[in-house]
């Protein structure tokens, strides 16, 4: 017996992650059109206060699924 590790092609599944970027552009559009109009204007901060918040959680979600899927490959990656 050889100490070669034979990986066929049904034992390894692609990782499939799905992301509706057309519907991140158009976020990403409208909150961008948010301003603040000056110091007094606490209804436009607090709109472009949310409109990063909501971008930065879409960020930190995708950043967290690619860790995922990528721990997964990098465990089989060790076992080689």
């Amino acid at each position: 017996m050889s100490g070669l590790i034979t990986i066929t092609a049904s034992s390894v599944t692609p990782a499939a992650f799905e992301l509706d970027t057309d519907a991140i552009r158009s976020q990403v559009a409208d909150y961008a059109s948010r301003q603040i109009a000056g110091i007094d204007d606490k209804a436009g901060a607090k709109s472009v206060k949310e409109a990063r918040l909501e971008l930065k959680k879409i960020r930190t979600g995708i950043e967290k699924k690619r860790t995922e899927l990528k721990a997964g490959a990098s465990a089989r990656l060790l076992m080689v």
